[in-house]
C-alpha cells in the first residue's frame, strides 16, 4: 500500500530524475515504472491519493503557507503539457493542478499495470485492474483516512500479510486503532533509504492493550496532530507519560471523544483530568477551572477566585485558556469531527 499524502516529496521520489522530464506523459511513465519496480513483490498494490477539490479545506491554510506568499500557477495536465525545468514545488502549488495530476497518474498506473493487481483511489473515485471496488469510493479529503479503508478491505478479501506505506504518524495511529480488524501480520513502513523502518503493529497493540489503543487517536489529536496544535510547553513525551499512566475512566473519556455532536459531562471530566495532570502532576487538581486558577496564582500573588471564571466549552471544540504570562499559557482547541 502506498499513501501519496505529500506529493511534493513522494512523487519526486517515484519519478527519480524529474529534471529531465519533458512533458506529463514522461512524468507518468517514470512514476508508474518506479512504483512497479519498488513494489514488484506485492500481490496487490493500492495507491491512494489525497483529494484536492474540497471547499473550505482544513489543509488550505497549510498549502497557502507553503507557497510563501506567491500566487500559484495553474498547469493544465495532459500528455503534452510541457513541464521541463518546472520545479516540482511550483508544479504542485495549485490545488487544481494537483487534482488533475493525481487523476492523470492514477489512470496511467492502472492502464499500465501489465498484469499486476492494482487498486488506485483519487478524488472520490476508486478503480482496480482485477475486481469491482466501487465500495471503496470515498469523499474523505486525505489519503491518511482512506488508506485505512483500503487496509480493512484487503483484510476482508483474505490478505495474510499487509504493509502500509506512509510518512505520516497519523496513519500509524489510525492503523493501530483498527489493528483488531486487520490481518494479524500487518506492518507500517515509513522512511526511505537507511532511515526506512518496518513497524510491526501487533507488538505495539499488544503492549498498549485494547483500552489505550482505542483512546490513542483522541490522545494524538488532543496533544498535537496534522491539523491540530499542541499544548504550550508540553511535548509529546510529557503528554505520553500522563497518557500511559492514565486511569481507565480517563482512557474511556478519550475514546468517547468524537462519538457525538458534543462531549458529555463524563467525557469532559476525563479529558480535563488528563490535561490537569500534564501541568500539575501529583496534585488534587482535576478540572480546567482549578488548573487555570493554580497557574494564575503562580504569577499573581494578590487575586481572588472570583476574578477568574470558567468559560463555556464550545460544541465543536474544547478550549482552555490561562490568563497568566505566555510561558504558562494554556490554549487548546480539539475539533471533534471524525
Amino acid at each position: 500500500m502506498v499513501c501519496k499524502s505529500r506529493p511534493e516529496i513522494d512523487i519526486q521520489e517515484a519519478v527519480g530524475l524529474y529534471e529531465f522530464t519533458v512533458n506529463c506523459r514522461d512524468l507518468a511513465e517514470h512514476f508508474t515504472n518506479r512504483l512497479h519496480v519498488k513494489y514488484n513483490d506485492l500481490q496487490e498494490l493500492h495507491i491512494i491519493f489525497d483529494r484536492y477539490d474540497v471547499p473550505s479545506s482544513l489543509k488550505s491554510a497549510t498549502r497557502v503557507k507553503r507557497q510563501g506568499g506567491h500566487a500559484p500557477i495553474y498547469y493544465r495536465i495532459t500528455d503534452s503539457t510541457h513541464i521541463a525545468k518546472v520545479p516540482m514545488k511550483k508544479l504542485l502549488a495549485h490545488s487544481k493542478t494537483k487534482g488533475e495530476l493525481t487523476t492523470f497518474l492514477a489512470k496511467n498506473v492502472k492502464d499500465n499495470a501489465n498484469g499486476r493487481q492494482v487498486v488506485v483511489a483519487w478524488g472520490t473515485e476508486c478503480e482496480a485492474t482485477h475486481r469491482d471496488v466501487r465500495h471503496l469510493r470515498s469523499t474523505q479529503e486525505e489519503a491518511d483516512t482512506k488508506i485505512i479503508l483500503h487496509a480493512l478491505d484487503a483484510s476482508v478479501q483474505g490478505a495474510t500479510q499487509l504493509s502500509i506505506y506512509s510518512p505520516d504518524t497519523d496513519v500509524l495511529v489510525l492503523a493501530l486503532r483498527r489493528y483488531p480488524d486487520l490481518c494479524s501480520n500487518s506492518c507500517f513502513v515509513t522512511g526511505t533509504g537507511s532511515s526506512r523502518r518496518v513497524i510491526n503493529l501487533k507488538s505495539i497493540a499488544d503492549a498498549l492493550g485494547p483500552t489505550k489503543t482505542v483512546a490513542l487517536p483522541a490522545f494524538h489529536a488532543l496533544t498535537g496532530a496534522d491539523v491540530t496544535g499542541s499544548f504550550s510547553g508540553k511535548g509529546k513525551a510529557t503528554c505520553w507519560d500522563e497518557f500511559d499512566n492514565a486511569s481507565t475512566p480517563i482512557l474511556q473519556a478519550l475514546a468517547n471523544l468524537g462519538c457525538g455532536e458534543q462531549p458529555d459531562d463524563g467525557t469532559r471530566s476525563g479529558v480535563e483530568q488528563l490535561v490537569s495532570g500534564m501541568y500539575q502532576p501529583k496534585t488534587d487538581i482535576k478540572t480546567v477551572k482549578a488548573l487555570r486558577w493554580s497557574l494564575f496564582k503562580k504569577n499573581h500573588a494578590y487575586c481572588s477566585p472570583s476574578s477568574h471564571t470558567e468559560s463555556a466549552l464550545p460544541a465543536s471544540c474544547l478550549e482552555q485558556r490561562s490568563c497568566s504570562k505566555p510561558g504558562v499559557a494554556l490554549t487548546r482547541r480539539l475539533w471533534m469531527a471524525r
